[in-house]
């Protein structure tokens, strides 16, 4: 997951129009998972199932949330990079 979207981002960001907003989006699923596959390695064998879980549950979010509505998904990454598009 984290190799398919360091791709997707680096692929994106040399596009030109509108891909390079796509692109932001992209990298801050990146860091996500990142950060995600951090917690992972921090918790490690544990025997507490609840942190599993939940890693799990922080694993799926995102995929869920983009196979509902993917565009209010990629809507709400840009704004929380502070980017406004307004296409009206």
């Amino acid at each position: 997951m984290l190799a398919l979207l360091a791709l997707v981002t680096i692929v994106t960001f040399l596009m030109g129009g509108f891909m390079p907003l796509f692109g932001i989006a992209s990298g801050l699923l990146f860091v996500y998972y990142l950060a995600v596959y951090f917690g992972a390695k921090f918790v490690g064998d544990t025997p507490k199932k609840l942190l599993f879980y939940g890693l799990l549950l922080l694993f799926f979010i995102p995929i869920v949330l983009l196979a509902i509505d993917p565009d209010k998904f990629f809507d709400f990454l840009l704004h929380s990079a502070d980017v406004h598009l307004d296409m009206r």
